[in-house]
């Protein structure tokens, strides 16, 4: 019986054990969230919401860039692009000799 008894209070201090750690989850994430609401109010007020509007925009594009360049094929057909790019450079700017 002892053990059984024993084996039940083993059992309510776990359940206590991970509400606190719920709690404290819980609290930070809601400190974050404040946080990033805060600066986002900030950074409203200063720019305005129209240019805050296209300061994300700009973001998005930005990132939706870096993400497909970041696809290997994409890469490769860039760099091919670019080596292409400069290979007309250096004909344009290095003279011919004449022949």
């Amino acid at each position: 019986m002892n053990s059984l008894l024993s084996r039940t209070r083993g059992l309510g201090s776990l359940a206590f054990s991970n509400n606190i750690l719920d709690n404290i989850k819980n609290v930070i994430v809601l400190y974050f969230l404040l946080n990033r609401i805060l600066k986002v109010h900030r950074h409203i007020r200063a720019r305005g919401l129209l240019q805050t509007l296209h300061d994300f925009y700009t973001w998005v594009l930005q990132e939706s860039m870096l993400l497909a360049l970041r696809i290997p094929s994409a890469h490769k057909k860039v760099e091919t692009e670019l080596g292409k790019a400069r290979l007309q450079i250096e004909e344009r700017m290095i003279p011919k000799a004449p022949e």
